[in-house]
């Protein structure tokens, strides 16, 4: 499980760097268009660009549900070992209860 957090923040930061990179790319674009043959050569660019972005926005959902996943899964496992370390616990003071009787009867 520790790995799969691992995974999901490695995956999580590839996601911050690519929105990195699509601001950056956003802001070369403003900074090219200057007239309507720059606009009209860049119109492809800008479709590539909200591919990406549309793209990026999908991975991001993707990621994000499966870290609600991972979460839930921490929680159902946490849950679950309380509870067995209780049992465990209460096994344990009846053993030793036991014992104790144990002793006290043969002397």
């Amino acid at each position: 499980m520790e790995s799969a957090m691992v995974n999901l923040e490695r995956s999580v930061k590839k996601t911050d760097g690519i929105l990195d990179n699509i601001v950056w790319k956003l802001d070369e674009f403003e900074k090219e268009i200057t007239d309507d043959t720059v606009k009209a050569q860049t119109e492809d660019t800008v479709m590539n660009l909200l591919d990406s972005v549309t793209q990026v926005r999908e991975d991001y959902e993707h990621l994000r549900r499966e870290l609600q996943q991972v979460q839930e899964l921490q929680r159902s496992v946490r849950a679950k070992l309380r509870y067995k370390t209780t049992q465990v616990e209460k096994n344990m003071q009846e053993l030793r209860l036991k014992l104790s009787q144990t002793a006290m009867n043969s002397h």
